[in-house]
């Protein structure tokens, strides 16, 4: 799109908080792409920042930020207030949400006809795991039909759209995606063992990384019965990164003497460079970014079959092996069976630079933008 048939289109993305999570990661690598010649954009968050959070790494970027500051009760009352003093200074041409309470303010945005809100999960399966079955469920209910207040729903992948459809929610998606850099090179084998050395990892065998919250959504038990059940001379490593509300129990749970856990870790990419493989035995995902950023460092994955799973394999079946959700035994087979090469590093790394990588993502939206303005 050529910058002088075009005016600056002011954006103005809302959500809750820029705490460290996958969601947060996605919208700073939209922002990141973002010309300044063309947009003007600013942020909004509802609410004070958690201890981890991504608010310095977002002013690092082009635009203006705004937090309202209000806690969840207060928020009720007082975001509606405090937004609509910023919407009358700022007149933004679009407005983008992401997360139940943003959207929940965007779908009552009447005034303002080009608005977004990106799903980054299915509400139905991730509420009730994470409030509680009747809580959850109440609250997905109220999630998807506040969407249909807003004009434009986007979801993450194919298969998350796909549902909504089949529950009468209108929506199209644009898939999620990752910023490829120098450090996702590929590592020889010896940078590998050397690196493995540095982690405190066993330097030889086959080396699996899990990362992710310790949560009941991401089913990390699967993995350790996994590992619990292959042979006791085996050396086969599992190191999971990551903490959470289960992470006593798997703890608990794990007889195998080679699995290990490290917690929360700020070098994730790092373990990925040194390993030989990635286990993802989530029972549901909207499009996984640690799935995303093992594949832009060439490490093939095994992962539940799930459709979001199923939709990253369909770039390159040789990146990585499906295996039944939920089926511990028949992972430890394929982790036994596992004999990744080359090729299979090199199909994982192609997913990322052909198709889910950031400025992809990132173009994709600003075409929306585009099209919402020129139909405005």
């Amino acid at each position: 799109v050529s910058t002088k048939s075009l005016k600056q289109i002011r954006l103005l993305y809302l959500v809750s908080n820029l705490g460290t999570s996958g969601p947060t990661n996605q919208l700073y690598n939209l922002i990141y792409h973002l010309s300044p010649n063309l947009f003007e954009t600013t942020l909004v968050t509802l609410s004070p920042e958690p201890s981890l959070s991504s608010w310095n790494k977002f002013q690092s970027l082009r635009l203006k930020m705004h937090s309202l500051g209000l806690s969840r009760v207060s928020g009720v009352m007082l975001n509606n207030v405090h937004l609509h003093r910023l919407l009358n200074a700022f007149c933004p041409d679009i407005i983008h949400s992401q997360g139940i309470r943003s959207d929940y303010l965007n779908s009552r945005l009447n005034q303002f006809p080009n608005r977004v809100a990106t799903q980054r999960n299915n509400p139905l399966i991730d509420y009730p795991l994470l409030y509680g079955k009747i809580s959850g469920q109440l609250m997905a209910n109220f999630h998807l039909r506040l969407l249909k207040h807003i004009p434009q729903v986007i979801t993450c992948s194919q298969s998350i759209s796909e549902t909504n459809n089949q529950l009468g929610l209108r929506s199209s998606f644009i898939s999620n995606g990752i910023r490829y850099t120098p450090n996702h090179r590929e590592s020889e084998r010896k940078e590998k063992l050397a690196l493995r050395i540095e982690l405190g990892l066993p330097a030889s065998g086959m080396l699996f990384v899990w990362a992710g919250p310790v949560i009941p959504r991401k089913m990390p038990e699967t993995a350790i019965s996994a590992f619990n059940s292959l042979p006791t001379n085996n050396d086969i490593y599992l190191c999971l990164l990551g903490d959470g509300p289960l992470q006593a129990s798997c703890v608990r749970a794990t007889r195998s003497k080679n699995v290990i856990f490290r917690g929360h870790v700020n070098n994730v990419g790092d373990y990925l460079n040194a390993a030989d493989g990635f286990i993802s035995t989530s029972l549901s995902e909207g499009m996984p970014n640690s799935v995303l950023e093992s594949l832009a460092y060439g490490v093939p994955v095994i992962l539940s079959d799930i459709a979001p799973h199923q939709e990253i394999l369909s770039y390159s079946n040789k990146a990585g092996v499906l295996y039944p959700l939920r089926d511990a035994k028949k992972l430890a087979e394929v982790i036994q069976n596992s004999n990744f090469t080359k090729k299979h590093s090199d199909a994982a790394r192609s997913i990322i630079t052909k198709h889910l990588n950031s400025k992809t993502m990132s173009t994709n939206y600003q075409n929306l933008y585009f099209a919402l303005m020129k139909n405005s």
